[in-house]
C-alpha cells in the first residue's frame, strides 16, 4: 500500500523520518521546482508593493492589512524593502 492510497483510506499511521531523509526529500523538492521554473523559460516575477496593489486592484493599506493578517504576505525582502512574486499574486487572486 502506497501512502496515497494510506491517505484515501484514512488509515492511522506513524512514520518515522531521520534528518537525512529530510534533507533527501527538501533537496528533491527544490530540484522538481527548479526544473519546473526552467521550462517555462523565466523566473517568477518580483513586484513593488505599489506594482502588486495595483494588479490586485486594492490599495497599498489593504496589501500592509493583508500582510499584518497573514492573508498575502511578501515574498521577502531585499534590505527592508518587501516584493511579492507575480505567480502567488495570481494564485491569490482567484482566491479573493
Amino acid at each position: 500500500m502506497n501512502i496515497q492510497e494510506l491517505i484515501a483510506n484514512g488509515q492511522n499511521v506513524t512514520i518515522s523520518v531521520t534528518p537525512a531523509d529530510l534533507k533527501e526529500f527538501a533537496l528533491t523538492v527544490a530540484e522538481e521546482v527548479k526544473s519546473l521554473l526552467a521550462k517555462e523559460g523565466k523566473p517568477d516575477k518580483r513586484l513593488t508593493p505599489k506594482e502588486a496593489a495595483q494588479q490586485l486592484g486594492v490599495t497599498l493599506s489593504t496589501l500592509w492589512r493583508w500582510d499584518k493578517e497573514s492573508y498575502l504576505s511578501p515574498a521577502g525582502r531585499i534590505g527592508r524593502k518587501p516584493y511579492y512574486l507575480q505567480a502567488r499574486l495570481i494564485q491569490s487572486n482567484k482566491r479573493i
